[in-house]
């Protein structure tokens, strides 16, 4: 396997420069609520770290768009959009999130279309940016050789995901993908979602 191009380094070191933000939590202050004391003056109220994510994420449906690049061990680089749709909720484990998505990738003469599920486990926690452990699975077809025909894939990363209001989130997923009958590929995908109760229907709702 050839040595990734310094395009994709620099995208995984970027994702690990978040990962280091979040979690030394260097924007508490957006994660404060606010609350009046005895004179009536507002106060801030910072949040236990992961409080955030246990109240926001409460059984949430998503939709999501992003863009997915994948340096493959045949040294090709393809990339493209990817859509996703899923559900996020509170679980004994902590918040946790799946999702079903495809992406639709191009370069070096290969086309390649791809479904897939993703699970995240939140396992740190902070204020407005938390990271979790990413697993993923799916199948995919692709246009050219090497790989053409349709093959699956097995993964495994972590997701950085980023509170950018009550609502609205920023992700960043550095993972490797394991081919099977496909290629094995370096994959970084960064997305931009939208997540609320009335995305997925709710229990006890009508």
């Amino acid at each position: 396997m050839h040595a990734p191009r310094s395009s994709t380094g620099s995208l995984l070191r970027i994702a690990l420069l978040i990962t280091v933000v979040a979690t030394i939590r260097i924007i508490p202050i957006m994660g404060a609520e606010s609350k009046h004391d005895d004179s009536g003056q507002p106060q801030a109220v910072q949040d236990e770290p992961g409080e955030r994510w246990r109240k926001l994420v409460n059984r949430e449906g998503y939709l999501s768009v992003g863009w997915v690049r994948d340096r493959e061990s045949s040294d090709a680089t393809i990339q493209g959009p990817r859509l996703a749709y899923g559900l996020r909720a509170a679980a004994d484990e902590g918040p946790v999130w799946m999702d079903a998505w495809v992406a639709m990738r191009t370069g070096g003469g290969q086309r390649a279309t791809t479904v897939g599920i993703n699970y995240v486990n939140i396992s740190f926690p902070g204020d407005r940016a938390a990271l979790g452990w990413l697993f993923s699975a799916g199948l995919e077809r692709r246009r050219q050789s090497p790989h053409q025909g349709f093959g699956g894939f097995i993964g495994l990363g972590v997701e950085i995901g980023i509170w950018i209001d009550k609502h609205w989130q920023i992700f960043i997923g550095p993972e490797f993908d394991l081919g099977i009958a496909s290629a094995s590929r370096a994959s970084i995908n960064v997305t931009f979602g939208f997540a609320h109760k009335r995305l997925i229907p709710q229990p006890g709702g009508p």
